[in-house]
């Protein structure tokens, strides 16, 4: 949803960068100073992005103190999206070998714009509680369709965890959750999903989807015809929603709850921020705990090592 703001600024960014390192050259002991001016101005455009959406959303007025943590949450999630690929934290073909003796294996569903590295709140919680490597899927591209989201979904799950028999534990930010929706719709038979949880995903849509480019913004429209075919997940499913009444991406906020099925309901917090709200983390562990997927069982003298794969 956040594709127009996105794509401007790092165009902007990247203007900026290459008229500062070409003059560095020319501007003697004065280079400081203007390197600080770039930093200043890349952070102060994501924050006014912030402010905008959630005025979008219709949260007015926004408290200060929001604004600055879900600011926060936004210029460190992207920062960590861009470098923790390139540095191989979200590894491929690493979950395999680890989780071969898990119970329930955790597969991290990421939102509209992100990849799988802005799961990494959460991972000191999972290791903590010995959750097995839980599975980050990058999903691409940003502007497709959510369906061809969900064959990759599906690959990846395949080619992690080709055992049909390992039941699967969704937890999802965002769009996220309703590519897990889908997934549950189409391979739910094939794949025992025994738990979904979402977080802050437009289960009914969001207003704000309007302001998006590319087919997945269409599709998260309020009352899309893609939202409409979407089905609820079934009874067997252990479901819980989280979410916030001052979510700056999710407009109603009451979007993200499903009817009928356990909520949480986090007060004053932004849409990123709940990746890094320490509630969520602990709602986030204890739920895949209950879905069976810690590792306890292994033995004192066995080490899980918690690592994302894609």
């Amino acid at each position: 949803m956040l594709a127009p703001a996105v794509l401007l600024l790092h165009a902007m960014e990247v203007v900026a960068a290459v008229a500062v390192f070409r003059s560095l050259g020319s501007l003697g002991s004065l280079w400081p100073l203007v390197l600080v001016a770039v930093l200043i101005v890349a952070v102060g455009w994501r924050a006014l992005i912030v402010r905008a959406l959630f005025w979008l959303a219709g949260v007015r007025p926004v408290p200060v103190d929001l604004w600055m943590r879900e600011s926060r949450a936004f210029i460190v999630g992207y920062l960590a999206m861009a470098v923790d690929p390139l540095r191989g934290v979200v590894a491929r073909n690493r979950y395999r070998e680890e989780a071969a003796h898990a119970g329930a294996a955790v597969v991290l569903v990421h939102g509209w714009f992100c990849n799988g590295s802005v799961w990494r709140p959460m991972l000191p919680g999972l290791r903590a509680a010995g959750v097995a490597a839980p599975l980050a899927v990058s999903l691409a591209p940003v502007f497709g369709d959510i369906d061809r989201m969900v064959e990759q979904l599906a690959i990846s799950i395949e080619r992690a965890l080709p055992a049909s028999d390992q039941p699967l534990c969704l937890v999802a930010h965002s769009m996220g959750g309703l590519v897990a929706r889908r997934y549950l719709q189409r391979y739910g038979a094939a794949r025992s999903v025994v738990g979904l949880l979402t977080i802050g995903s437009p289960h009914h849509g969001s207003r704000v989807a309007r302001w998006g480019l590319g087919r997945a913004a269409q599709q998260m429209r309020t009352d899309s015809p893609w939202l409409r075919s979407l089905p609820e997940p079934g009874q067997h499913v252990n479901t819980l929603c989280i979410w916030s009444p001052v979510d700056n991406l999710v407009a109603p906020a009451e979007s993200a709850q499903l009817d009928g099925r356990p909520e949480l309901r986090v007060a004053n917090c932004g849409h990123f921020e709940l990746l890094h709200h320490p509630h969520v983390a602990t709602a986030v562990t204890n739920f895949v705990v209950e879905c069976g997927a810690a590792t306890a069982a292994r033995g004192p003298n066995q080490n899980v090592v918690l690592r994302a794969g894609a």
